[in-house]
């Protein structure tokens, strides 16, 4: 005779229940909803058909090349996926949101700017101090940024010209 307080042999005691009732707990609604919850997400995924080719260059007010550093265009008004793109040793950049390269989607954007820190200097607070003063440190945050620009999806060119100030030139923004 089998003890009551025993464990069972079947998790959740399964083996009481009846052929293949552990299997239907284990893929019941609550299995088949988080399966949607992971699927339908990535649908949207791949709609690079969506975005619009989007390149720049950004430029500090003396005219020189940001050489190097990353971009990030952030859709304004309803949620939607930002782009990024790396900024060139020339100050160029194209902009890519579901791939490399694919774009951005159309509407009003705030832009963030991110100057370059070489690895070898990312350990020494002073250094990254120095290389991130070469924009303005309102440029680098997207709820302070004061540039705005605006993808269009009417078939004209989505090329801007981005001139920022140099750090330490907090106070002349306007």
């Amino acid at each position: 005779m089998a003890r009551l307080d025993m464990p069972t042999s079947e998790p959740w005691g399964a083996d009481k229940a009846g052929p293949g009732t552990y299997e239907k707990q284990r893929h019941g609604r609550g299995f088949y909803a988080g399966v949607l919850l992971i699927i339908v997400p990535l649908a949207g995924c791949s709609g690079s058909s969506k975005t619009q080719t989007v390149t720049g260059t950004v430029k500090l007010e003396n005219g020189k090349p940001l050489a190097g550093g990353r971009i990030l265009f952030q859709p304004m008004g309803e949620s939607t996926q930002p782009a990024r793109g790396t900024i060139a040793a020339d100050g160029t950049f194209q902009l890519g949101t579901f791939s490399t390269g694919d774009g951005a989607v159309p509407g009003v954007h705030k832009v963030a700017i991110y100057p370059a820190v070489p690895e070898q200097a990312v350990n020494d607070p002073a250094a990254v101090a120095r290389y991130m003063a070469a924009v303005d440190i309102r440029y680098q945050n997207i709820q302070t940024t004061p540039l705005e620009y605006t993808v269009k999806s009417d078939g004209s060119v989505n090329h801007f010209d981005i001139v920022v100030k140099p750090g330490g030139a907090r106070g002349s923004l306007k």
